[in-house]
């Protein structure tokens, strides 16, 4: 959906924006939250274990084992967390431009990297770290979108703070 293409791309850098990108967030998980299954849908079947035989979507690249675990058991699936909606927020914002699959290739060096996703740490990253992070070959190496997760990990920790959890702020 275009939308949520055109969301995905965008470096989220300041309130205003951030606010506008969840609202349409708000509107896709509403819509994903009543979609039912079309029948036609190209699906690949290909075994993971052996004799089982799982049904997976065409985009899964059967070449690459993350890809394969993120379609079988986190996509599509919902999860409520404030540590898992931070960690794909800020996961997505460095996915603008880019695959998902490379992300999710890079996904133990960024947890590495950014403190495992601890929203205490980051939001207190000051230029050395975010230098250190520029250096950092195992994770996309962009400025703006370090100093995005920065600002955005921010307003993430106001909004839980207000609103008792990001979930609840979603609806």
């Amino acid at each position: 959906e275009i939308k949520w293409i055109t969301t995905r791309s965008r470096i989220i850098q300041n309130k205003e924006l951030f606010d506008i990108i969840l609202e349409e967030l708000k509107r896709d998980f509403d819509e994903i939250m009543t979609i039912q299954p079309v029948e036609n849908e190209e699906i690949i079947n290909y075994s993971l274990n052996k004799g089982a035989n799982m049904k997976r979507c065409k985009w899964c690249n059967l070449k690459n084992q993350k890809y394969i675990y993120y379609h079988d058991n986190i996509w599509g699936k919902l999860n409520t967390s404030d540590e898992y909606l931070y960690k794909m927020l800020i996961l997505e914002s460095f996915q603008a431009g880019l695959s998902w699959e490379c992300i999710l290739n890079k996904i133990d060096n960024f947890e590495v990297a950014f403190d495992n996703f601890n929203i205490d740490k980051i939001i207190n990253y000051d230029e050395n770290k975010v230098n250190n992070l520029l250096l950092n070959k195992g994770i996309i190496r962009n400025k703006n979108k370090i100093l995005a997760s920065i600002k955005n990990s921010k307003i993430f920790k106001s909004i839980v703070n207000e609103y008792g959890s990001f979930y609840k702020y979603l609806c």
